[in-house]
Parts: structure tokens; sequence; C-alpha cells
């Protein structure tokens, strides 16, 4: 389990325990999946109050007993009752709740590779890689998966992934890539597929590079390649929760330690903090829509919010403090507080927050084993205040109130102010006239004299950039320009900044970076100024932007 300081919200018990007795109606009253599931299974009943994570021996015996699937959905539901049943009587803390539920996850997950791989092996033998070593399947678990923190009706996000190219070795051979692909679909249809029996795991591998057009499985060469060259920053964000979960444990622990430095940055990485705007936008103007009012995960003060704060330090700042480069939340606001990134009491807020909504979820998805975040009307949300040890349904909705309106105020504090006003339409209006005839440049005033910028365009012209680096130069040149206007800069001091932007330009975190600190642009141009020496250091090696214009930038998340 999670580190953490003494009795964090997730690692104590709900506020009431249900009396020995009332327990069965209890939880009959608050779950109609459970209340079916015992009358079903009577036997189930026994030794529900004991404390005990899913193991491997109990579902070995049920696939033997029943078959793969049959088997997979009959431990999955009593796991499932057990640990509904001791969640609802208020016996197992949050945090053994996550715990049980990751570890189901994992262990079915795990049983349905074992059988599928085994029925393709003695089709088509062992694969193997170039070198003739044997290779198996590792999944890498993504989200709350990852995180060791499923909900009650969670799907589980995965990517499926083999070590490298090769073949089996069987007299009907398969390359390794066919091999694994016919076994990860194998084991989404035994997990996914509802029968008789229910469902076991609902199975989502959109996070996969490519999404739903690329390849099921991806080789280890194939991922880091991918990341390289086509990673995007929602995918950076995704992959904080990166954790292996089944099949190869060890390859898949190689796989974290490649993309680790695609994912945290050695220095601050402020296109990362536009990345971070424009989610923490999206994930505010999704809360606003009328239908998500009831939504405790991705409604406003909801879920969402909480986890987006965290990894919002993760991001910024998981480079140089490791600490913070973990899938656990738990774990990353322990972080937080050490590194005193926010005070104790703000934290402690946000884990008694968090618990309360999760725990508020999970009593939710306990009605019906539905993957549902909404409230529900009527008669169920009483039952739901009966599962809170609320006094009735108002007592709840205030609880609830409270929760969401803490949650919200410190979500809006993330980004609380954007960059400062844009420079007057005069300088925008200009770099949208130079850059568009640049070819054949006469600047109008005041800097037709101004030789070295005519020289910075005519090599900027020369240069490939990206749509979202043009965007960038296009938001920090009128900014540039209007602090150049200000000041009596010689040609070399121009020269020398057009110099740095050119260097930059194609990595735009830099541009980023001065944009969102105008007191960082202007003490750059004091340097450039004034340095020679600094200057071509800084071209040389812009990583120093961080460290040369102010240390201090980015020990908080960006305003």
């Amino acid at each position: 389990m999670p580190k953490s300081s003494p009795q964090p919200a997730w690692n104590i018990l709900p506020p009431q325990t249900v009396p020995v007795r009332q327990r069965k109606a209890h939880v009959r009253a608050c779950s109609d999946f459970a209340a079916d599931l015992l009358s079903r299974f009577p036997g189930w009943a026994r030794d529900l109050d004991e404390a005990c994570a899913p193991e491997i021996a109990p579902l070995a015996k049920a696939i033997k007993e029943h078959g793969l699937e049959p088997g997979l959905r009959r431990f999955r539901n009593r796991e499932m009752l057990h640990i509904v049943w001791r969640d609802l009587c208020g016996l197992a803390p949050l945090g053994e709740t996550f715990s049980n539920l990751t570890r189901l996850a994992e262990t079915c997950l795990q049983a349905s590779i074992e059988e599928h791989h085994r029925r393709l092996e003695e089709k088509h033998g062992t694969p193997r890689g170039e070198d003739g070593s044997p290779q198996r399947l590792f999944v890498i678990g993504l989200g709350k998966f990852g995180g060791g923190e499923l909900n009650l009706s969670s799907d589980i996000d995965v990517i499926f992934c083999y070590p490298g190219a090769g073949e089996c070795d069987g007299r009907r051979s398969l390359a390794n890539v066919t091999f694994f692909t016919r076994l990860a679909r194998a084991v989404i249809s035994s997990l996914s597929e509802i029968t008789e029996d229910g469902f076991c795991f609902r199975v989502d591998t959109r996070l996969r590079p490519f999404g739903d057009s690329g390849p099921l499985v991806s080789s280890l060469a194939a991922l880091e390649q991918y990341y390289q060259r086509e990673g995007r920053d929602w995918e950076r964000y995704a992959l904080i929760k990166a954790r292996p979960v089944a099949g190869d444990l060890d390859s898949g622990r190689r796989f974290i330690e490649e993309i680790r430095p695609f994912v945290y940055r050695r220095y601050i990485d402020y296109s990362s903090v536009e990345a971070l705007q424009e989610m923490h936008a999206n994930v505010r103007d999704d809360a606003r829509r009328t239908d998500r009012l009831d939504d405790i995960k991705r409604g406003p003060g909801g879920i969402r919010e909480i986890e987006f704060l965290a990894q919002c330090f993760q991001i910024l700042r998981g480079g140089r403090e490791t600490g913070l480069q973990t899938p656990s939340l738990f774990d990353a606001l322990d972080e937080i507080q050490s590194l005193g990134l926010l005070d104790a009491d703000a934290v402690e807020q946000a884990r008694n927050d968090y618990a309360f909504l999760r725990l508020l979820e999970n009593r939710i998805q306990a009605l019906r084993d539905q993957q549902t975040h909404r409230l529900p009307t009527g008669p169920d949300r009483e039952r739901l205040a009966r599962a809170m040890f609320e006094s009735d349904v108002e007592a709840l909705e205030a609880s609830l109130a409270r929760t969401r309106q803490r949650v919200g105020e410190r979500f809006q504090s993330i980004f609380p102010a954007g960059p400062e006003s844009e420079p007057g339409h005069r300088w925008t209006e200009l770099w949208r006239t130079l850059r568009a005839d640049r070819q054949d440049i006469e600047p109008p005033d005041p800097l037709q004299d101004n030789q070295p910028l005519g020289i910075f365009l005519r090599r900027l012209g020369r240069v490939a950039l990206s749509q979202r680096a043009n965007q960038r130069l296009d938001r920090f040149m009128p900014e540039l320009l209007d602090r150049i206007d200000r000041r009596s800069l010689d040609e070399n001091s121009l020269n020398r900044i057009f110099d740095l932007v050119l260097a930059v330009s194609r990595r735009s975190a830099y541009l980023v970076l001065l944009v969102q600190h105008p007191r960082a642009l202007d003490r750059m141009i004091d340097l450039f100024d004034r340095s020679e020496w600094i200057s071509s250091k800084v071209i040389r090696f812009p990583a120093l932007l961080d460290e040369l214009i102010d240390p201090a930038l980015g020990r908080h998340v960006p305003g």
C-alpha cells in the first residue's frame, strides 16, 4: 500500500461500522448486486467479515471446475461480494478496497494470459526473439488500474506489449507480433464478454499508441520509437499512471524506465504549462456541461479535478523531484506535501475530499455493479445516503456540496491567471505582416532601420517549424518586439537575442517559458544586452534558461 502520513483518509475506517446482526440487511438494502449474489449463492456469505486479498489458488480451482470464462466470472463475483460487503459495512478502509480491487484485476488478467498463452503455444510453439530467447506478453496498466486505485466497477486501461521481433519455434510457426496479437484478443474476450455469469473486467486499450487505429500489441522498440517521435502531451499525462500489471513484469519494468525521460523532463517543462492549461480549460468546460452536474467524477468539484491537481505537479516537477515519479495519487500527494509544493493543510484537505468522493463513487457503483459516476435519483438516492452513513438525502447533498465547493476552488487556483495582457494590436499586426512577406522585407516604422530583424526573418524562413512551433512563435514575437522597442539595444545585442530565438524555435517549449513569465523575458533581454559570454552559452545550451533567468521559476505550479 502507498506510503503515507499517520492515519490518512484512505487508511482509516468509514465513520461508522454496521453492527454484526444488521450487516446482511444493510448490504441488501444498499446493493442490488450483492443482494442478488447472496440469494443465488448463500454459501458465499461465510467469512465475509474477514479481511483477505484475492489469491490465485481459488481462481485456479474455479477455472478447473467450471472452465476459463465461467471460472473467471465466478471468482470475480465472489471476490466482489466480499469487497462490497466489507466496504458497505464499514469494515474496510478505502485503501484496502482499492488494493483488493486492483489485486483482483491483476489476478484475473494474469490467469487469462497464462491459459491463452498455453493454448497458442501448443499450436505454434514458443515465441522467441531474434537471439533465440523465449518471449512473453507483458501488460502495462494505466489510469486507476496503473495507480492501484480501481473503483468497484471500473474498466481496466491497458497497453499490450511484447519484447521484440522473432517467431515461434513450432511447426505451425507464427511471427511474434501475430502470436501476441491473437493472445491479446483472446484475453480481452475472456475478460470482457458478457455471458450468463456476467463479465469479469471491461478492458480498454484505447490509450495504446495511435489509439484504436494502431496495432493491438507493440514491441518495446516500436513503443520507444513512437513516444520519441509521436508522443503527445496528453500521453505524457496518461503515462504518469503506467505500471506493469501482468505477464513478463521484468520487460514491463524495462518499458517504464525507457519512457521515463519522455514523461518526466529533467528541466522545468514549460511546454507542459501550455498543454496543462489547455487540459485545465477542457476539464473546467466539460464540468460545466449541464449533464455533468450530478457526475461526481467529471462534474464541477469532482474526482478528476483532484487528480489533475496532483498530476500537474508530477508533470512539471517530476523530472527533478524523483519522488513525484509514481503512479499512485496517494504517494504523489505525500511527496507534494514533503516538498512544500502545497502546505500540509491543503494536502490533508485534498486527501479527505478525495476519500469522500471515492467512497461515494464506490457506493454508487455498488448499487448495481454499473460503471456510473452519477448521483442516482429517487429511492436510490435515499439508499445511497444510508450507505454513506448520512441521516438523510439532504445531509448527503449538503456534505457533497461542501466537498465539491472546496475541490472546485482548489482546482481553479491551479492556473489563477494567464499571462500578462498581450502587447498592442500594432505589434501583432506588424509581426504578421513581416512573416507574410519575409522574402522582400521592408519593415514599417519603427523598425525600418532594424537590420538584425530582417536578417533574422530571412534565416527563419529557412527553418522548418511544426504547426505548434509556429503558433508559439507567433505569440512570442509580438511580446519580444514590444520590449525591444522600449530599449536602446545595439545591433550586436539584437543579433544575440534573435540567435537565441532561432536556436529554440524548434524546441518551442522555451518560447512558452518566456511568454508565461514576462519577467523572465525582461531578464533574458537584459543579460543578452550586457554579456556576450552569457549569451553564447545560453544560445548553445538553451536549457540554461531555467537556471539562468530565475532558479525559482517553476517551484510552484505556474500561474
